[in-house]
Protein backbone atom coordinates (compact mmCIF):
# COMPACT_ATOMS: atom_id res chain seq x y z
CA UNK A 1 0.00 0.00 0.00
CA UNK A 2 2.86 2.33 0.63
CA UNK A 3 3.98 1.65 -2.88
CA UNK A 4 0.51 2.45 -4.22
CA UNK A 5 0.47 5.64 -2.21
CA UNK A 6 3.87 6.53 -3.54
CA UNK A 7 2.74 5.76 -7.10
CA UNK A 8 -0.38 7.92 -6.59
CA UNK A 9 1.75 10.78 -5.31
CA UNK A 10 4.08 10.36 -8.29
CA UNK A 11 1.10 10.35 -10.67
CA UNK A 12 -0.27 13.53 -9.07
CA UNK A 13 3.16 15.10 -9.25
CA UNK A 14 3.55 14.06 -12.89
CA UNK A 15 0.08 15.40 -13.73
CA UNK A 16 0.98 18.69 -12.04
CA UNK A 17 4.26 18.78 -13.94
CA UNK A 18 2.40 17.98 -17.16
CA UNK A 19 -0.06 20.84 -16.55
CA UNK A 20 2.84 23.15 -15.80
CA UNK A 21 4.68 21.95 -18.93
CA UNK A 22 1.50 22.43 -21.02
CA UNK A 23 1.17 25.94 -19.56
CA UNK A 24 4.84 26.64 -20.36
CA UNK A 25 4.44 25.26 -23.89
CA UNK A 26 1.40 27.47 -24.53
CA UNK A 27 3.34 30.47 -23.27
CA UNK A 28 6.25 29.53 -25.51
CA UNK A 29 3.83 29.16 -28.46
CA UNK A 30 2.38 32.59 -27.66
CA UNK A 31 5.89 34.09 -27.47
CA UNK A 32 6.86 32.41 -30.74
CA UNK A 33 3.76 33.88 -32.39
CA UNK A 34 4.59 37.35 -31.04
CA UNK A 35 8.24 37.01 -32.11
CA UNK A 36 7.06 35.93 -35.59
CA UNK A 37 4.87 39.05 -35.79
CA UNK A 38 7.75 41.23 -34.59
CA UNK A 39 10.12 39.59 -37.12
CA UNK A 40 7.61 40.32 -39.90
CA UNK A 41 7.33 43.95 -38.78
CA UNK A 42 11.13 44.23 -38.64
CA UNK A 43 11.35 42.74 -42.16
CA UNK A 44 8.88 45.35 -43.41
CA UNK A 45 10.79 48.12 -41.63
CA UNK A 46 14.09 46.89 -43.09
CA UNK A 47 12.52 46.74 -46.55
CA UNK A 48 11.29 50.34 -46.21
CA UNK A 49 14.68 51.53 -44.97
CA UNK A 50 16.40 49.55 -47.74
CA UNK A 51 14.21 51.32 -50.32
CA UNK A 52 14.96 54.67 -48.72
CA UNK A 53 18.69 53.95 -48.78
CA UNK A 54 18.49 52.87 -52.43
CA UNK A 55 16.58 56.03 -53.27
CA UNK A 56 19.09 58.15 -51.39
CA UNK A 57 21.98 56.41 -53.15
CA UNK A 58 20.40 57.14 -56.54
CA UNK A 59 19.90 60.78 -55.49
CA UNK A 60 23.51 61.05 -54.36
CA UNK A 61 24.74 59.50 -57.61
CA UNK A 62 22.63 61.93 -59.61
CA UNK A 63 23.79 64.86 -57.47
CA UNK A 64 27.45 63.87 -57.76
CA UNK A 65 27.09 63.37 -61.51
CA UNK A 66 25.56 66.84 -61.85
CA UNK A 67 28.13 68.23 -59.43
CA UNK A 68 30.96 66.80 -61.52
CA UNK A 69 29.45 68.31 -64.69
CA UNK A 70 29.02 71.68 -62.97
CA UNK A 71 32.57 71.48 -61.67
CA UNK A 72 33.86 70.79 -65.19
CA UNK A 73 31.89 73.79 -66.50
CA UNK A 74 33.34 76.01 -63.77
CA UNK A 75 36.87 74.81 -64.54
CA UNK A 76 36.33 75.47 -68.25
CA UNK A 77 35.11 78.99 -67.46
CA UNK A 78 38.10 79.59 -65.20
CA UNK A 79 40.47 78.36 -67.92
CA UNK A 80 38.82 80.62 -70.51
CA UNK A 81 38.98 83.57 -68.14
CA UNK A 82 42.64 82.88 -67.35
CA UNK A 83 43.38 82.69 -71.07
CA UNK A 84 41.61 86.01 -71.66
CA UNK A 85 43.43 87.63 -68.75
CA UNK A 86 46.77 86.32 -70.01
CA UNK A 87 46.01 87.61 -73.53
CA UNK A 88 45.02 91.03 -72.19
CA UNK A 89 48.10 91.12 -69.96
CA UNK A 90 50.28 90.33 -72.99
CA UNK A 91 48.58 93.11 -74.96
CA UNK A 92 49.11 95.56 -72.10
CA UNK A 93 52.75 94.54 -71.74
CA UNK A 94 53.27 94.97 -75.49
CA UNK A 95 51.59 98.39 -75.37
CA UNK A 96 53.80 99.35 -72.42
CA UNK A 97 56.91 98.24 -74.31
CA UNK A 98 55.89 100.35 -77.31
CA UNK A 99 55.10 103.30 -75.03
CA UNK A 100 58.42 102.88 -73.21
CA UNK A 101 60.30 102.91 -76.53
CA UNK A 102 58.37 105.96 -77.74
CA UNK A 103 58.97 107.72 -74.43
CA UNK A 104 62.65 106.85 -74.55
CA UNK A 105 62.96 108.20 -78.09
CA UNK A 106 61.02 111.32 -77.14
CA UNK A 107 63.18 111.79 -74.04
CA UNK A 108 66.33 111.47 -76.16
CA UNK A 109 65.03 114.21 -78.46
CA UNK A 110 64.19 116.47 -75.52
CA UNK A 111 67.57 115.83 -73.91
CA UNK A 112 69.26 116.66 -77.23
CA UNK A 113 67.34 119.92 -77.48
CA UNK A 114 68.13 120.77 -73.85
CA UNK A 115 71.83 120.09 -74.50
CA UNK A 116 71.71 122.46 -77.49
CA UNK A 117 70.02 125.12 -75.34
CA UNK A 118 72.69 124.66 -72.64
CA UNK A 119 75.39 124.96 -75.28
CA UNK A 120 73.91 128.24 -76.57
CA UNK A 121 73.38 129.45 -73.00
CA UNK A 122 76.99 128.84 -72.00
CA UNK A 123 78.20 130.30 -75.26
CA UNK A 124 76.15 133.42 -74.47
CA UNK A 125 77.47 133.52 -70.91
CA UNK A 126 81.03 133.09 -72.20
CA UNK A 127 80.52 135.80 -74.80
CA UNK A 128 79.11 138.19 -72.18
CA UNK A 129 82.06 137.40 -69.88
CA UNK A 130 84.51 138.20 -72.67
CA UNK A 131 82.65 141.42 -73.43
CA UNK A 132 82.65 142.28 -69.72
CA UNK A 133 86.48 142.07 -69.74
CA UNK A 134 87.03 143.62 -73.17
CA UNK A 135 84.64 146.62 -72.86
CA UNK A 136 86.46 148.22 -69.88
CA UNK A 137 89.80 147.77 -71.61
CA UNK A 138 88.49 149.20 -74.90
CA UNK A 139 86.80 152.10 -73.09
CA UNK A 140 89.99 152.78 -71.18
CA UNK A 141 91.98 153.09 -74.40
CA UNK A 142 89.32 154.93 -76.26
CA UNK A 143 88.56 157.39 -73.56
CA UNK A 144 92.20 158.13 -72.88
Amino acid sequence: MADELQVAKDIVRLETNQKQTNNDVSRIDLNITKLTEIAGAIKELLAVHGNRLDSQDRYIETFMSNHDKDLEIVHERIDRTNTKVDDEADKILDALAVHRKESSDSNKEVVGKIDQLRKFYWMGVGGLTVLAFVIPIVLKYWVD
